[in-house]
């Protein structure tokens, strides 16, 4: 357990000397949940969106041609306005 205590205590002078801080984020908040756990499908579309996942379909859509482009800032609007907030 000796490398336990090394870890954890690395973990706080690190917190300590304000190389990092923690901040509390609420449940329905955290982006990476459905790669740990079985979640709702709303609470996936959330995440997926808010990451930036799109579907890269094979065909696109034929009847409109002009959603077939990636447009970086409309897929990532959430993921944007996270890490704007971040000091």
């Amino acid at each position: 357990m000796k490398h336990v205590d090394i870890q954890l205590h690395f973990v706080k002078e690190v917190v300590k000397s304000g190389a990092f801080k923690l901040i509390f984020v609420p449940t329905h908040h955290m982006l990476a949940d459905f790669l740990t756990k079985s979640v709702a499908r709303p609470s996936l579309a959330y995440s997926l969106h808010a990451l930036g996942v799109i579907s890269l379909g094979v065909r696109g859509s034929v009847e409109n041609p002009d959603q077939n482009q990636f447009d970086r800032q409309s897929a990532t609007p959430i993921l944007t306005k996270r890490l704007s907030r971040l000091p």
